[in-house]
Formats: structure tokens, C-alpha cells, sequence
């Protein structure tokens, strides 16, 4: 039985984790890239290497394909990943009570799906980051069913997530909604058009978010709908490295957000919408139904409520 995710792990017997290698994991996994997470753990790439190769060699796995532009999540890794966040919440948990009692605040665990929090308004980042005078946050991102999950659970107190899972024990406000849109190359025979069909779509190379992600269920879902044939060829959850994938090869298709495309990319990329079904996902922040709202949550639930004008 492993001492760190609670479950039992082929090949050696008993696995014995560091808590370091769990972040480092998540980081890796947040980032894509080896060098970019050393970097902004502030470790060397090549102790990084050797804390995963470790790892890996304790579970006796790869966790990693490695690739000539980014590493992708294995089978075991993804696994290897849901659990991990599980014990980062738990760890943060405890990091933070313990905070709360040498602070004298109250703490607030939050869930945010991975990627949405760089799209907040500064004064959220800020406020997710640091907190307040008032309470400090424990701050998680991963998928936001984990996210919802964790709050229908008791796990956290609110989470901002893509999408809505569990209605019937949770409570959600809209705060945006983000256009998602499909990228080609400028020199692919689809980038004259301003809007595509998910026939025209059909079969071709597509860069799209990991299974686990909302806008790849939406999206699969759509592509069910209109009987089409959805192939995903590379798996890219960060959408600067999708674009720049797209801008790079002329027989790539991709969906990624609008927000995220920069004059620049217009150069090389061409923007088209769908014009089968609205392609738009709500960002929303949920909570249980039944929650008691101490002062401290409702000064978090109208700070983010009063930045959304919800």
C-alpha cells in the first residue's frame, strides 16, 4: 500500500513516496515541460530528471511520453495524477489549518480547473494567491469534475470550474463565458472560411485538450451529435503551446480559446467558428447547497461575485 496516494502500486511491494516528488509531479504536469517546471520550482532541470526518473522507478512506470515538443501523460500517469491531487489537498489542508491558527484567520480550501485562474480579473489572482487580512486560501487546480467533486465532498469550499457536475448537491453562479474556437494553419485549404461544420471537420488532424478536460468532453460530445469523426492525433492542454502547433504545421486542426490569440498569431493561424452549435463553455464558481457560510465565505463569495458584477 502506497504511503502516499493509498493505493497499492505494482511490481516492488511497498512504494515509498517524498511529498516533494508529488509536487514536482503536478508541476511537470501543470507546465508540460521539464525545464519550464524546474524553472519555476527553482531546482535544476537535471534534479528534477532525477527525482522523476526515481519515482517512475518506484512505481515501476513511466508516467511521461516524452516528446520532441512536451511531455504527455501516460495511463499511470493520469492515475498517478488524480491521486496526487488528492494528497496535495489533503496535505494542504493541514499546511493551512495550521496557518489559519498562527495567522488567526480563517481558511478557505478552493478548487480552480486548471488553466482558468490566469483568466480571472488580477484582484481574484491576487486574492486566490494571497488571500486577505480576513482568511487565507488553499489553492488546487486540476479538471474541474475533480473540482466539483472535491466541493460536493466536503473536500473544498468552492471551486471554479468549466461546466456543471453534481446539481444536485451543488449551488452555481456564471461568472463568463468563454468562446472556444478552431484554429488552422494559414496554408490549410479550411483557413478562407470564417465559420466551419463539424462535417468539414470530420476526420481531420486534430490537437485537442486531454480526455480528462471539459472542453474535450464538450467537445466529443458535439462531434457524436453531428455524427462526426473526431481524430485526435496530439493531446495539448496549454493553449499557447496548441497555437503554436497549429502555427507550425499547415495540416493541423485545433480548438483552443479566443481570449488566448494575439495579433501576432493571426499571421500564421486563421480563426474560424462553428456554425453547427454554439461552442461557448460558462466559467462557474459552485459550492454545496447545504453549505454554512461563515463570515469569511461570504466576504470570498461577494468578492467574486462583486468582480463578475454577478
Amino acid at each position: 500500500m502506497c504511503g502516499v496516494c493509498g493505493v497499492t502500486c505494482r511490481g516492488r511491494g511497498q512504494v515509498q513516496l517524498e511529498i516533494n516528488q508529488v509536487y514536482y509531479f503536478l508541476e511537470i504536469c501543470k507546465t508540460g515541460k521539464m525545464s519550464k517546471a524546474a524553472e519555476n520550482l527553482h531546482i535544476t532541470q537535471q534534479g528534477l530528471s532525477v527525482s522523476m526518473r526515481r519515482l517512475e522507478e518506484e512505481l515501476s512506470c513511466d508516467l511521461f511520453y516524452r516528446k520532441s515538443n512536451g511531455l504527455v501523460l501516460t495511463e499511470d500517469g493520469q492515475f498517478f495524477k488524480t491521486e496526487a491531487e488528492k494528497v496535495v489537498r489533503h496535505f494542504e489542508k493541514i499546511k493551512t489549518h495550521y496557518a489559519e491558527k498562527q495567522q488567526n484567520k480563517t481558511a478557505l480550501s478552493v478548487a480552480v480547473t486548471d488553466s482558468i485562474i490566469v483568466r480571472l480579473p488580477i484582484k481574484l489572482q491576487r486574492l486566490f494567491i494571497n488571500g486577505n487580512d480576513n482568511f487565507v486560501v488553499n489553492l488546487v487546480e486540476t479538471y474541474s469534475k475533480p473540482c466539483a467533486d472535491a466541493v460536493a465532498e466536503s473536500e473544498a469550499d468552492f471551486a471554479v470550474i468549466y461546466g456543471r457536475f453534481r446539481d444536485d448537491v451543488l449551488e452555481y453562479k456564471t461568472l463568463d463565458n468563454v468562446q472556444q474556437v478552431i484554429i488552422v494553419n494559414r496554408d490549410h485549404p479550411l483557413a478562407g472560411k470564417r465559420e466551419v461544420s463539424l462535417a468539414e471537420l470530420s476526420g481531420q488532424p486534430f490537437v485537442a485538450p486531454d480526455k480528462y478536460s471539459w472542453p474535450r468532453i464538450v467537445m466529443a460530445k458535439l462531434f457524436e451529435k453531428h455524427g462526426a469523426k473526431l481524430d485526435i492525433v496530439y493531446e495539448c492542454n496549454r493553449p499557447r503551446q496548441t497555437i503554436d502547433l497549429v502555427a507550425n504545421n499547415p495540416k493541423l486542426v485545433a480548438r483552443t480559446i479566443e481570449p488566448e490569440i494575439t495579433a501576432t498569431d493571426l499571421e500564421s493561424v486563421s480563426v474560424l467558428r462553428l456554425k453547427d452549435d454554439p461552442f461557448v463553455l460558462p466559467i462557474n464558481l459552485c459550492y454545496r447547497k447545504d453549505a454554512v457560510l461563515n463570515p469569511a465565505k461570504r466576504e470570498f463569495l461577494s468578492l467574486i461575485l462583486g468582480a463578475y458584477n454577478v
